[in-house]
């Protein structure tokens, strides 16, 4: 099963588990997003999903990081089986940054809802349908968010959390059209912080990304120009500053 921890410093978490549980992810993060060309008002959530799935995929290459697990056996379990066990698991480590964990988890909101409606058949009340009851994507999906969520309590008071859960459960929000380069703005903006503040920015993340403030306003009409400008979608344009080489997680 995928643990969700904070990072020493609160730039992000560490995800970690074994590669059957990293790939399970992988394969239902990507059933999410749909065909190609599905979904063209989402870009910004399926473009994250797919940088998520990047790093599921090259830690399962063997290209990010190696922990060991305890596995519940011990020197009494050979003595009664008769049999060499070992006493760790290896499992497979990534880091991703808070405002992006936070976007993601909001985002597959909407991603669920497109599935959900796609396999049900009934119009209303969609997730209490059979078909969604008991489908295994939806459980993982809720399963990773959940894991998330569980992560954030333990960081912040309870009163924030509860305004957290509402904010990030709103049914009515949605990130249709959304800019997804305004993530790499907190992203950096969030790297920079001490460790202090990082923890209490993760409420502020979740504040940023539910409310189109001032700043995402401002940057819309900069990507809207720009990709005008240049004749491309805004999705296609990059975020102008670079993160930093080394980050202190």
């Amino acid at each position: 099963m995928i643990k969700i921890k904070a990072t020493e410093n609160f730039a992000g978490v560490e995800i970690s588990g074994e590669y059957n549980d990293f790939d399970n992810l992988y394969e239902t993060l990507h059933k999410m997003t749909g065909t190609e060309g599905e979904y063209p008002f989402y870009k910004a959530s399926i473009i994250r999903v797919y940088n998520f799935c990047y790093e599921l995929r090259h830690a399962m290459m063997g290209d990010r990081e190696y922990i060991n697990e305890d596995n519940g056996v011990y020197d009494h379990t050979f003595n009664t089986h008769q049999i060499i066990l070992p006493k760790v698991n290896v499992h497979l480590k990534i880091k991703i940054l808070f405002p992006e964990l936070i976007f993601l988890v909001m985002a597959l909101n909407d991603l669920l809802d497109k599935y959900a409606m796609k396999i049900s058949k009934e119009k209303f009340s969609v997730y209490e349908s059979k078909e969604c009851l008991m489908d295994a994507n939806i459980a993982t999906i809720r399963l990773f968010q959940g894991r998330v969520m569980l992560c954030i309590k333990e960081l912040v008071s309870d009163n924030l959390y509860s305004r957290i859960i509402k904010q990030v459960t709103y049914k009515y929000h949605t990130f249709y059209m959304y800019h997804h380069q305004y993530i790499d703005l907190l992203n950096i903006k969030h790297i920079k912080m001490t460790a202090e503040k990082r923890q209490k920015n993760i409420s502020i993340i979740v504040k940023r990304l539910y409310e189109k403030n001032d700043e995402y306003e401002s940057l819309s009409m900069q990507l809207e120009d720009a990709s005008i400008e240049f004749n491309c979608d805004p999705s296609d344009l990059r975020f102008v500053e670079e993160y930093p080489e080394n980050i202190e997680w």
